[in-house]
């Protein structure tokens, strides 16, 4: 992986933690360290409202965005200048 100093690394999880999942976790920590990046963790239930969801990204700044798991992916245009929209069997370079 190639990334920049400084990125940020957003773990969203609804499973509960178990002993598996923090030895993954730790993994992972090493990885983000080791990269530079920063990491913000959040345990969720169930999914984000679509505001919620633009009003995060608005306040994050985050260039580009790559919505995935969504119905309405063009929605982020309207808080992203940069928003790329994923095509099946394409291949990206995430910045």
């Amino acid at each position: 992986m190639k990334v920049k100093q400084g990125v940020r690394y957003i773990h969203s999880a609804s499973e509960p933690y178990n002993e598996e999942r923090e030895m993954s976790n730790e993994r992972i920590d090493v990885w983000i360290e080791h990269y530079g990046m920063y990491k913000f963790q959040s345990h969720c239930s169930g999914q984000a409202r679509g505001k919620d969801l633009l009003e995060a990204i608005s306040e994050i700044n985050s260039k580009p965005v790559y919505p995935i798991h969504t119905i309405h992916p063009e929605e982020y245009k309207k808080v992203s200048r940069v928003v790329v929209l994923v095509e099946e069997s394409i291949k990206y370079e995430l910045h």
